[in-house]
């Protein structure tokens, strides 16, 4: 699972329920100043994912950002 750190409460909740099944949990780094989503170091910490599982990646909706620099396996 990668999240963000300025992700709401609902999805933290949900990152919860990931841990309490030891999935693996990563946050994505923001940039600064304007603390945005680091796109490249993103697509590389998902690019790392093991492909034989599940990938969940969740994002803040005020995180806004073409869908196609996002992969998702």
């Amino acid at each position: 699972m990668l999240l963000t750190a300025d992700n709401h409460n609902s999805v933290n909740g949900i990152r919860e329920f990931a841990l309490a099944k030891r999935a693996a949990v990563a946050y994505a780094p923001l940039t600064r100043p304007d603390l945005r989503i680091d796109l490249k170091t993103m697509d590389e910490m998902l690019a790392q994912a093991d492909p034989r599982s599940k990938t969940c990646w969740l994002s803040p909706r005020s995180q806004i950002f073409p869908a196609s620099n996002i992969r998702l396996r």
